[in-house]
């Protein structure tokens, strides 16, 4: 066990393993199994929390890396900015903070690092933490404000002066507290997520069903129909994440749904799309993992109250995604 656990404050979670047939355990990909029974239903494993870290903590840690991998950045940078979360609001999307701070790493808009909605969006955040040429607000050569790799030597710093050289604290003693806990996070984490093949799309806890799949009359139209996923209410902002691993095939406007419409191909069959989304933080052609971030909730296009629409489809064909998920043993 790690030497503190953050995910006891308030929400307990549990992490599980759900097994096909036989007892053996049936993940995509798996040698001789595509992962589903003869309707299309998940046969697949769910996403697991790493010790110390609650599901949406897990999420959260798990976009940060991959938004380091994206920029090239080193093991330890990834080390220095899980450690750096985990002290500003213990890897948390806070909407709040001292002053104008929100977001995981509690970054200002009045400081340049971004608009509201952009640092709530921790795939942006992530990005603005490491910066580089690549980032947000790379000004060039380097970003203002500085991210870890516009930092010259922070590869000679420990894990804590190169997360306060980023961070600029008023406790820069803090970070180095955590950098055991990050180690075994990034350890656990810097794959790509294609071992862990199904997530709910909002962390538990944090949402409600409000419409299930099936005919209802249209709440906004008034017209009888299918209703083709499952909503989740949550408030605007909230992370949403990808629910199995996958390569993203759209991200764009559709009446229905609004402009940060997400639509996802899982390779055996299986599509996901991800409605109503207030933002998007991936792009056509990404390849994503379970439990990997990619928007934000939103209140978008066809729409009474911040929801997810979630769609789940086989073959083209739409799939309840209740089912889909109790076939796993999950409870939406």
């Amino acid at each position: 066990m790690l030497g503190r656990t953050i995910a006891g404050l308030a929400l307990i979670s549990a992490a599980f393993l759900f097994t096909g047939t036989l007892g053996a355990t049936v993940v995509l990909g798996d040698a001789g199994n595509d992962g589903t029974d003869d309707h299309g239903y998940g046969t697949f494993c769910a996403a697991s929390t790493v010790d110390g870290l609650n599901t949406e903590q897990t999420e959260i840690a798990r976009t940060i890396i991959k938004a380091g991998d994206t920029v090239n950045v080193p093991h330890r940078g990834l080390v220095v900015a899980l450690a750096a979360g985990a002290v500003e609001t213990r890897l948390r999307n806070l909407p709040y903070g001292d002053r104008d701070s929100l977001g995981v790493f509690q970054q200002r808009p009045s400081t340049g690092w971004g608009t509201p909605n952009e640092l709530m969006n921790v795939s942006y955040a992530s990005a603005a933490f490491f910066g580089g040429p690549d980032g947000p607000n790379s000004q060039g050569a380097v970003s203002e404000p500085p991210g870890l790799l516009d930092i010259h030597g922070w590869e000679q710093m420990t894990v804590g002066q190169a997360a306060q050289a980023v961070q600029r604290s008023a406790f820069p003693d803090r970070y180095a507290d955590w950098e055991d806990d990050a180690r075994a996070w990034v350890a656990e984490l810097a794959g790509d997520g294609s071992n862990c093949a199904a997530s709910l799309p909002i962390a538990k806890g944090r949402y409600r069903i409000t419409d299930r799949y099936g005919y209802r009359e249209h709440p906004i139209t008034g017209e009888w129909k299918l209703h083709d996923g499952l909503d989740f209410a949550a408030p605007t902002g909230t992370p949403v994440v990808a629910i199995a691993p996958g390569e993203v095939t759209f991200v764009g406007f559709r009446p229905w749904a609004g402009p940060h419409l997400v639509e996802i191909d899982h390779g055996d069959g299986h599509t996901s799309e991800y409605g109503h989304m207030s933002s998007a933080g991936v792009a056509r052609h990404d390849t994503v993992g379970a439990g990997q971030q990619i928007g934000t909730v939103g209140n978008e296009g066809l729409s009474t109250g911040p929801h997810l629409h979630l769609t789940i489809r086989h073959d083209g064909e739409t799939l309840d995604p209740e089912r889909w998920f109790a076939d796993l043993g999950v409870q939406p």
